[in-house]
């Protein structure tokens, strides 16, 4: 089991990535969908990445403790590990599936901070559900953008 602060660290690196190119994806929903209203000026995206970067701490330590309930001596990780280690599974492109995930999961929590964080700020935003979503699916191309510069990066490594 990795260590918490590597847990959280983590998890406040891929959730800020996948903060800002939520951003750029559910402005780019907005336009094209012609519904909504979504352009937050840097200072309104400051004042809802302290709270979402709290979700995100959160987020964190309960999905450590539910990792720890369900495999409590990391046997799971262990054996994936192994796999990847013998070329069962993937070598450099770390999980498509789970940066596809990654992504979409993101951005209906980087949604629901702007939502949530204007009822205290009072700027203005607009996110009907179905830009929301169609936000995610773009931001999903981020999320594989990501995951094929991590295994470039670990090819260049490895080739040093």
């Amino acid at each position: 089991m990795p260590q918490l602060w590597l847990w959280l660290t983590i998890t406040l690196l891929w959730g800020t990535v996948f903060f800002g190119t939520s951003i750029i994806a559910l402005n780019a929903a907005v336009f094209i969908n012609k519904k909504g209203f979504f352009n937050p000026a840097w200072e309104e995206i400051y004042k809802v990445y302290l709270p979402y970067a709290a979700f995100l701490v959160l987020f964190a330590l309960v999905a450590r403790s539910l990792k720890r309930l369900l495999d409590p001596e990391g046997r799971r990780q262990s054996l994936r590990q192994q796999d990847v280690l013998a070329g069962k599974r993937e070598r450099v492109f770390v999980s498509l599936g789970g940066s596809i995930a990654s992504s979409f999961f993101f951005t209906l929590a980087t949604s629901a901070a702007f939502l949530l964080v204007p009822y205290f700020t009072y700027f203005i935003i607009d996110l009907p559900l179905q830009v929301i979503l169609f936000g995610a699916l773009l931001n999903i191309g981020a999320g594989l953008l990501v995951s094929v510069v991590v295994g470039l990066v670990i090819l260049l490594l490895r080739s040093l």
